[in-house]
């Protein structure tokens, strides 16, 4: 399981100890467990490199929150592009998103709060908008951890609050 895993900072102190900088993130293989209520997801799971997020257009299919799941429209909903210089850029109804997003010590995911065009459109209903509030909130508080299913190519941004699904645009 280790042979794909390469150590890029080795022994960084802490106050409890050492930690790795590596360069691959965990991958599921079922996520038949996914819907369970404490997000303890218990599939098993390969590694792949960081670098294959930044190659995948993303589409929000879902946010499940405890027990609230804001399902998201493929009309209608936000899809993100992560680059590999640590940009990612994206659209929301109408408007281009875009900003910056790092990886932090411990090997989470952490989007920054970016900008958008400011064009007025109107969305199918109140909902959607709703809806990616949440997303935005999920995304921008989270320590994320970035998941994978090789059987339904579905991308899962996953924290201690619950789970954001993502799609291959």
């Amino acid at each position: 399981i280790n042979e794909n895993i390469n150590i890029l900072s080795p022994d960084n102190e802490v106050s409890n100890g050492f930690f790795h900088v590596i360069n691959s993130v965990i991958i599921p293989l079922d996520v038949e467990s996914m819907d369970q209520p404490e997000n303890n997801l218990g599939f098993s799971a390969e590694i792949i490199p960081i670098s294959e997020l930044a190659k995948k257009d993303l589409l929000v299919e879902s946010l499940i929150k405890g027990s609230d799941v804001y399902n998201f429209s493929s009309d209608f909903t936000l899809n993100i592009q992560f680059n590999e210089d640590g940009n990612y850029s994206g659209k929301f109804l109408c408007n281009q998103i875009f900003g910056t997003y790092t990886l932090s010590e411990e090997g989470y995911l952490l989007i920054n709060q970016g900008a958008s065009t400011k064009m007025f459109c109107i969305p199918p209903n109140d909902d959607i908008e709703l809806n990616t509030q949440e997303i935005w909130e999920f995304i921008l508080n989270e320590n994320i951890e970035i998941l994978a299913s090789n059987e339904d190519g579905k991308v899962y941004f996953k924290s201690v609050d619950g789970y954001l699904i993502l799609q291959e645009n």
